[in-house]
């Protein structure tokens, strides 16, 4: 597990279906699959690289982070253009 180099909280790497490494929450979130059209769902990164619409549930089927991007207050800095 690493640091992000900004706010320093704790952070797993994850490899993308395009084969990129994206910066993800270490948490996990527990989550069901929702509508694409669903307000309420977030996109989570599963562990395999897909990305997923879900809503958070403790009690899901599937498991996923939240990029890092999305939670970070300094995400800017790091962004590629």
């Amino acid at each position: 597990m690493s640091k992000c180099r900004s706010c320093g909280a704790p952070i797993i790497w994850i490899t993308t279906k395009a084969g990129k490494a994206m910066p993800c929450d270490a948490e996990p979130i527990f989550f069901n699959l929702a509508d694409l059209d669903d307000k309420d769902a977030k996109f989570l990164i599963k562990d395999d690289g897909e990305v997923a619409k879900g809503i958070v549930n403790p009690a899901g089927d599937l498991v996923g982070h939240t990029s890092h991007f999305a939670t970070c207050p300094q995400a800017d800095k790091w962004r590629r253009k």
